[in-house]
């Protein structure tokens, strides 16, 4: 769906419960509160990206979409030892003990810091809805942002009652979706697992 039609979609459920008025400002900052619960809980294959990151001193500049790393690197095509995610604190203890990055100061730190180049996979990060920018992620989840943005407004215009009804209506669809989701794109798979855990709900 376009953002253009989900404000409508919005704007359309809001006229069955209530006859206040919402500023298409107001109706995006929900649209877009409900978009960043969907980018940061539902990790979905179809996102996923690669990167051949350039390394100075261990040090990479990371992809201008990037997000959040997903698996191990490696240093090539032919050479697949991985170098493993690790906390900042974990990295800095290690002085060069075995092959790890980490992510620091909007930068990739790699050691051994003689590393000239890592490949890595990661999760993008999307631009904010307005009226020409649509969502980005999987389209099944577009319908969810429906839902996140009217508990949002009905919890502006204090309405409580419509508020729980459409945030259970929101966090409802959301597993069932994910659920639907993480079937579709593992069902081939031995063991694989679409969601990293991360859950806002």
């Amino acid at each position: 769906m376009t953002s253009s039609q989900l404000a409508q979609a919005i704007r359309s459920k809001l006229l069955e419960t209530s006859s206040d008025l919402v500023t298409d400002d107001n109706l995006f900052i929900n649209m877009n509160l409900a978009y960043d619960d969907l980018k940061i809980g539902s990790f979905t294959n179809d996102q996923i990206k690669s990167a051949t990151i350039a390394l100075t001193s261990g040090i990479g500049t990371l992809p201008t979409d990037f997000g959040t790393l997903y698996g191990v690197g490696y240093q090539s095509t032919t050479d697949k030892t991985p170098f493993e995610e690790v906390s900042i604190a974990d990295f800095a203890r290690a002085d060069n003990e075995g092959q790890i990055m980490t992510i620091e100061g909007g930068v990739l730190k790699v050691q051994p810091d003689t590393t000239t180049q890592i490949i890595v996979k990661y999760y993008p990060t999307y631009s904010e809805l307005t009226e020409v920018q649509d969502p980005q992620i999987n389209s099944y989840l577009h319908e969810l942002i429906i839902y996140g943005a009217m508990y949002r407004i009905h919890e502006d215009l204090q309405n409580e009652a419509m508020r729980a009804y459409y945030e259970g209506v929101f966090k409802q669809k959301f597993l069932e979706k994910t659920s639907a989701l993480q079937n579709y794109e593992t069902d081939n798979a031995d063991g694989g697992s679409l969601f990293n855990g991360i859950r806002i709900i």
